[in-house]
């Protein structure tokens, strides 16, 4: 494979932080969507309230997605293996086996998996995407 230039990474590298941001097509839509999700979540003024009324904000995005989160990790507390391969074939049970094994200690012991998989769940209650 021939060498790239510095040029051809910076343009790879400023299409993945395109991508990353919701991509070419409606990213300031999504983008949007990601900032009033934010605010609903830390209770921020949304800019309409009346000025001869409360300025208090409820905190129910907030409450829902940490309610949420609660029950959803309980799945992943005390346990060091998440994942497990099932065989599809009867001679399939040791490889599945390494498998499962291999993938939970990337997951679990080399990359924090519980706050790995916390954060992708969290993203995906409050900005509707979550990915590991």
């Amino acid at each position: 494979m021939p060498r790239m230039t510095e040029k051809e990474i910076a343009g790879i590298v400023e299409e993945e932080i395109l991508q990353g941001e919701g991509g070419e097509y409606g990213s300031t839509s999504l983008q949007d969507n990601r900032r009033l999700a934010w605010n609903y979540y830390l209770g921020r003024s949304r800019g309409d309230e009346d000025p001869d009324r409360s300025q208090l904000q409820s905190l129910d995005v907030a409450d829902q997605t940490e309610h949420l989160l609660g029950q959803l990790m309980q799945a992943f507390a005390g346990t060091d293996c998440p994942a497990e391969f099932e065989p599809s074939h009867p001679n399939d049970d040791s490889q599945c086996m390494v498998e499962s094994d291999a993938v939970n200690k990337i997951l679990m012991e080399d990359n924090d998996g519980f706050e790995t998989i916390y954060c992708a769940l969290k993203n995906a209650l409050l900005f509707k995407n979550g990915f590991i």
